[in-house]
């Protein structure tokens, strides 16, 4: 019994240094996979939405076995890239501007106006994601980056309503079809560039602003009238 006792004590370390060693190296993978898609970023700023393996394996200063190493295939990084966007680029700016205290008609304008900022800054990663969402790639991507807006949106909106005591069952919609109207007019404008970004901005902020206008004119439900005034 004191023999098997003391194999068994042996292997504890062992085994115990063997998940350290486990530890360390999905750590590693994890950071050198963020290396990776920084250097994608990097080279899709550089080379424009077309930039494909070998342009980010050059970057990188890696080999394509190497990428796939750390990515099943390419939409695998596509897909990652495309993340990256959302989580590091894009959310950060709107839900700054969305939880920043002002005026209601001061942060709309600052929510589209930094929205429509992200793609002065990053045409190519723009360009790069609305290319592969056409493509059938980002789907996902797409509409989580929107129902997160929205959704912040929506509780801006639902809160200001309740403060004047007013139906808040309509926050919902209207922040999805704010989200969608700045979207569809800024990839318009991607394309077309025929006004300056503020004009655009201010374009939308009129429209956003005078719908909502008329929600709180109406008591924010169909079909009742208030007195409630307007955003401030």
């Amino acid at each position: 019994m004191s023999r098997v006792h003391a194999v068994k004590s042996s292997r504890r370390p062992a085994r115990a240094g063997g998940d350290g060693r486990s530890h360390r190296w999905d750590e590693h993978r994890r950071t050198r996979r963020l290396d990776l898609i920084g250097a994608a970023v990097a080279a899709i700023r550089r080379e424009g939405p077309g930039a494909g393996l070998d342009e980010i394996a050059a970057e990188a200063g890696v080999s394509k076995t190497v990428l796939y190493r750390h990515f099943t295939d390419k939409a695998d990084l596509v897909d990652a890239v495309m993340t990256h966007v959302s989580a590091e680029i894009l959310l950060p700016r709107l839900q700054r501007e969305l939880l920043a205290e002002r005026p209601d008609r001061e942060r709309i304008r600052a929510v589209i106006a930094a929205y429509v900022q992200v793609l002065v800054d990053e045409p190519e990663l723009y360009a790069f994601v609305i290319a592969h969402s056409s493509q059938g790639r980002g789907g996902d991507f797409v509409a989580a980056t929107e129902r997160v807006v929205a959704q912040a949106l929506a509780t801006v909106l639902g809160d200001r309503l309740r403060a004047l005591r007013m139906d808040s069952g309509g926050a919902l919609p209207w922040a999805f079809g704010l989200v969608g109207m700045v979207q569809l007019a800024a990839h318009w404008w991607a394309t077309e560039r025929s006004m300056s970004a503020e004009a655009l901005v201010d374009y939308l902020t009129m429209l956003a602003v005078g719908g909502f206008d008329g929600v709180l004119g109406a008591g924010g439900a169909p079909g009742a009238r208030s007195a409630a005034g307007t955003l401030g």
